[in-house]
């Protein structure tokens, strides 16, 4: 069986491992709070629906989703709180599987993207004006849309690939 409580982990995700690994006999001692207030018998029976839900508990994780509970089919969603004396005194345990996010592109790559074809849509209308009126007229269209992107939420708190290249733009 995988160490339940691997290394470098918060106390939250230790003091939850520690918990689910004890014998229910222990719990009023490492989670006073929590079982006074579902009780004992609710506790230990949301307790072995999970571990009949994952396949008995194997690793308890940090991860960017929140605490995941880990067993030999499968993970569910958890979240703990820890006094500093690292006694249990919240806890929550999703009801369902847990299954990972599909991964998406990141939205700084969406913007960059749109930033290049827009600039590039807006160059070759610069490029081929008819006259100095039509060349100001998309120049000024192409000067505006680089302040409304460089206004789009405090321009230090947007990514540094998408402020760089909207700056170059500019």
């Amino acid at each position: 069986m995988p160490d339940p409580i691997p290394g470098g982990q918060p106390p939250e995700a230790r003091v939850l491992a520690r918990f689910l690994t004890a014998d229910p006999e222990q719990w009023p001692r490492l989670a006073p709070r929590v079982t006074e207030a579902v009780g004992m018998a609710t506790l230990e029976r949301i307790v072995h629906a999970t571990a009949a839900r994952i396949g008995g508990f194997g690793t308890v994780t940090d991860g960017p989703d929140g605490l995941i509970v880990s067993g030999s089919t499968g993970r569910v969603r958890a979240w703990a709180q820890v006094a500093p004396d690292g006694e249990l005194t919240g806890l929550r345990i999703e009801g369902v599987r847990y299954t990972p996010p599909r991964r998406r592109l990141p939205a700084h790559l969406a913007w960059t993207v749109c930033l290049v074809l827009v600039a590039a849509w807006n160059a070759l209308i610069l490029w081929t004006a008819g006259d100095r009126t039509a060349w100001t007229a998309d120049l000024a269209t192409l000067a505006a849309f680089y302040v409304v992107v460089e206004g789009c939420g405090a321009p230090a708190l947007q990514p540094r690939p998408l402020r760089r290249a909207v700056e170059a733009g500019a």
